[in-house]
């Protein structure tokens, strides 16, 4: 082998090893904004599941035996009932309330089955759980209902009862 064949071997090995160098860095920068988006999209779903005004109540609607039925139940028996929204401009206010909520718990089911770590998956299970708050929306027979409905094909609500 002459020194032109081992430069050129040489050359062609350099090539190469910029070229996976190069494919490397550009999965981990990759990977990297992936991670960063997912951070940013989880911190966005925090922030509104918990500070937003319509979402607070919503939640407060769910768990307050007290809240549902004085101030829920009754606008959703009449929705159900008519099979459309006849409802004033409360009680319309109230069911756009919770579709607010639907909204949000769709997001974060979608955040929630994305590609992310351990330690993302355990941030999302502890901090926003969806899957609690369709099961406790999911034991109010009129929201469950309203739901099966209005989010038919988008929501998967079970039948639960309290």
């Amino acid at each position: 082998m002459t020194w032109g064949e081992i430069g050129q071997l040489m050359s062609g090995a350099g090539v190469l090893m910029t070229s996976l160098c190069a494919g490397v860095t550009v999965t981990i920068i990759s990977l990297y904004q992936k991670r960063k988006q997912w951070v940013d999209d989880f911190r966005a779903l925090y922030a509104e599941f918990w500070n937003d005004k319509d979402i607070s109540q919503v939640r407060r609607w769910i768990v307050s035996n007290k809240l549902y039925n004085e101030e829920l139940k009754p606008v959703l028996a009449q929705r159900i009932e008519k099979g459309y929204n006849d409802l004033d401009e409360d009680g319309s206010t109230k069911i756009d309330m919770i579709d607010k909520f639907m909204a949000l718990i769709n997001r974060l089911e979608t955040l929630e089955e994305s590609t992310r770590t351990k330690r993302q998956r355990t941030f999302v299970e502890r901090f926003l759980f969806s899957k609690h708050w369709k099961d406790k929306a999911s034991s109010r027979p009129e929201l469950r209902e309203y739901l099966a409905t209005a989010w038919k094909g988008v929501i998967e609500i079970q039948n639960k009862s309290n």
